[in-house]
């Protein structure tokens, strides 16, 4: 197969196709696979993604969970949680992390946030 080549200083080089416009092509290893699960009433939105490895096949074993409080006129950014043990401390009630969670959302979003832990545990996502 004859490719086209270019000589440059004694070195012969592949010419490279520039038909693309600029646009690279990407590999696996550049890439992040995930899958998720929303839940969203009225005052919230709570979204969980779990994290492929690099096989694309296996679950990594941590979740995380991507929060936002939507009460008020004021656009909030999303707050991203990573620690499963605060995780089952909220679902237990430990007074630290119930603390620390209302100064986040009401009652009955912290009632919410504990029935989407529950769904999640028994998604096989999460210990508790």
């Amino acid at each position: 197969m004859n490719k086209d080549r270019i000589q440059i200083d004694g070195i012969w080089y592949v010419k490279e196709d520039t038909s693309k416009n600029g646009l690279k092509d990407l590999t696996s290893n550049e890439i992040i696979k995930s899958v998720s699960l929303t839940y969203e009433t009225d005052k919230y939105y709570w979204e969980a993604t779990m994290l492929y490895l690099e096989d694309f096949e296996t679950l990594y074993p941590d979740v995380s969970i991507k929060f936002k409080d939507k009460r008020g006129d004021s656009i909030k950014a999303y707050d991203y949680w990573d620690n499963p043990i605060w995780f089952a401390d909220i679902f237990h009630n430990k007074p630290s992390a119930i603390k620390d969670a209302k100064e986040l959302m009401c009652d009955e979003g912290l009632e919410d946030l504990k029935s989407f832990l529950k769904f999640i545990s028994m998604e096989g996502w999460l210990n508790l």
